[in-house]
């Protein structure tokens, strides 16, 4: 796609420059949602969807529980048990974009919770 920019209107003449369009445009993508429990409270596990994918374009995960989870990115092992390290809290009732700014990992989301064996939450990829 090329867009055009007007860079000077000098003497009733118009000079344009064509550009490219940002490599960060996408063109619409069917969401995926899929919703996931968390089996033991202070375990990590990658629930079904949230494995490693080179195609991912966004997501979010949106905790449902009462209790706080526990995100971890990356392809190397998550900590250990009980051990919350290097992951994100998410709260309550709160949500976690993937991206960074246009960067969405592509690394396998490894989750758990801090007390409750059963919560929930929904992952939603493009």
């Amino acid at each position: 796609m090329t867009r055009f920019d007007l860079i000077s209107a000098a003497g009733g003449v118009a000079t344009m420059i064509a550009m490219a369009c940002p490599a960060d445009v996408h063109a619409a993508t069917a969401s995926t949602q899929i919703s996931f429990t968390i089996a033991n409270a202070g375990t990590f596990s990658v629930p079904t969807g949230m494995g490693s994918s080179s195609t991912r374009l966004g997501c979010t995960i949106y905790n449902l529980s009462t209790d706080t989870m526990w995100v971890y990115f990356g392809t190397s092992q998550p900590p250990a048990l009980g051990v919350t390290g290097n992951s994100i809290p998410l709260p309550p009732g709160g949500n976690l974009p993937c991206n960074s700014g246009t960067t969405v990992p592509s690394d396998a989301i490894s989750i758990t919770s801090t007390t409750v064996n059963g919560a929930t939450g929904i992952f939603i990829s493009q």
